[in-house]
């Protein structure tokens, strides 16, 4: 019974992070053109590196498993396997001490979701045990 609280609990915080990602499509101001309204995956054999993971040390645990794009890449999410639930507490602790600030967290025995802020750049955890999701928004230029 533990373990479906836990995917189930794990799968909507997991859930928000996708619908975050794809609310975001629409038409551009510039061109006039309509950006896709879904998000772009990609696979990942390594910690992506990147202008969005370069705003936020890597974790030190878990396996790249694969990356959303956002829409207009205005945003980007990495997911990762092989992960604890304390591993990805740790990883935000980590964020914490390199400067990040908790602006909103849910929590139960299973899974665990934080919101983080620095410097505008916007990193939002999602974490629960096999499963590490990070989904991070730079500030608009």
């Amino acid at each position: 019974m533990k373990n479906i609280r836990c995917a189930a609990a794990l799968s909507a915080v997991l859930l928000f992070l996708c619908a975050a990602l794809y609310g975001c499509g629409g038409t551009s101001e510039n061109t006039g053109t309509t950006t896709p309204a879904q998000p772009v995956r990609e696979t990942l054999n390594s910690w992506p590196q990147n202008e969005y993971t370069a705003a936020l040390p890597a974790p030190q645990y878990g396996t790249p498993d694969y990356a959303l794009v956002g829409p207009a890449d205005t945003q980007y999410a990495v997911f990762l396997t092989d992960v604890t639930r304390e591993q990805g507490d740790a990883y935000v602790d980590m964020l914490i001490n390199n400067g990040f600030a908790v602006t909103e967290q849910t929590a139960n025995d299973a899974s665990a979701g934080v919101l983080l802020e620095k410097d505008g750049v916007l990193v939002t955890v999602a974490a629960g045990d096999g499963v590490l999701g990070i989904r991070i928004v730079l500030p608009q230029a």
